[in-house]
């Protein structure tokens, strides 16, 4: 195992790419898209099937997964995508014909939902596994793209809750205690939908920063608080839907799979408005989020849940 992070992985990226990569004036290689120029962003994303495809998932559903993963980068930033583009690789030892298809389908049933344009279709080849890469562009409706980094001292914290939390990494962990049944992981599976209400709150509410959720709530939470230079104060945590609630044996065991989780495709976002006001925007349009507690200007970047720190740790490729 390295004891690399995917931080620091981009951070090689920037040394190495110094005299080729630009900074945005907003965003820089770290954050959860790139920008193109004033009007449009883009981004990048990829996953292998060892490493990102449920056992009782479809390559249709882990296509479909693969596009809102990108898309919802992109709206996080404050852009609305419009156009994708993909590449596979596939091994010679596998049905090409069939997975390519049923990886086809999965992007056009997301793209159909989302009224995206596929651009650009690639595949290569693989030794064993199989691997997407999605790319999208989105136009800014914001002035200026929502970086990590725009904290204000005494900020609020919200989250939206589209998919909820813990729920994919709840149905794989009884799934494979022998509490879930494949039949039963299927039932309970659900496609994660990208949170496009999102952009119908940014014509009501300024945010000053936001990131995307994917790799697990504590860790994107970390995330703000180190590139704030931020103390965030949490007194809330989502909850889990009501259909996984009987699975938890303990509370912490149920706070543990909402921090840690991983693959909500949420997005975390802070302002200065206050939460009555926030909330009531949001029931305005429809869209579910939550408060979670405030922001702190500090010498220290930590997360703290009930008055004890909480670990920022989250998804990581390379650890």
């Amino acid at each position: 195992m390295s004891k690399l992070s995917e931080e620091d992985i981009i951070d090689i990226f920037i040394y190495e790419l110094s005299d080729r990569y630009t900074p945005g004036t907003n965003l820089n290689l770290k954050d959860d898209a790139g920008e193109l120029n004033s009007s449009y962003l883009f981004n990048i994303d990829g996953y292998s099937s060892f490493n990102s495809k449920y056992p009782w998932e479809t390559w249709e559903d882990w296509a479909w997964k693969a596009v809102v993963g990108s898309i919802t980068d992109l709206i996080a930033k404050g852009a609305l995508p419009f156009a994708i583009g993909f590449s596979i690789g596939l091994s010679q030892q596998l049905d090409i014909e069939k997975i390519s298809r049923s990886i086809a389908k999965g992007v056009k049933e997301a793209c159909d939902a989302y009224q995206l344009r596929v651009v650009k279709a690639d595949t290569n080849s693989s030794k064993e596994d199989v691997w997407i890469t999605v790319s999208s562009i989105g136009i800014l409706i914001t002035d200026k793209p929502i970086p990590r980094s725009g904290v204000i001292n005494k900020s609020y914290i919200y989250v939206t809750e589209v998919n909820g939390f813990g729920r994919l990494m709840t149905i794989y962990k009884k799934y494979l205690e022998g509490k879930l049944t494949y039949e039963q992981a299927r039932r309970m599976y659900r496609r994660p939908m990208a949170p496009y209400g999102f952009l119908n709150l940014l014509q009501h509410i300024k945010i000053d920063a936001s990131i995307d959720s994917s790799d697990g709530l504590a860790y994107s939470l970390g995330l703000i608080a180190r590139n704030n230079k931020a103390e965030l104060i949490l007194s809330n945590l989502p909850r889990p839907q009501r259909d996984l609630i009987f699975l938890y044996e303990t509370k912490e065991e149920m706070d543990n799979e909402v921090l840690y989780g991983g693959e909500e495709y949420e997005i975390i976002f802070l302002t200065k408005h206050s939460p009555e006001e926030v909330v009531r925007e949001c029931d305005s349009i429809n869209l579910k989020c939550i408060y979670l507690g405030e922001a702190i200007s500090s010498s220290y970047s930590k997360v703290f849940f009930n008055n004890k720190e909480i670990s920022m740790d989250g998804w990581q490729h390379f650890r």
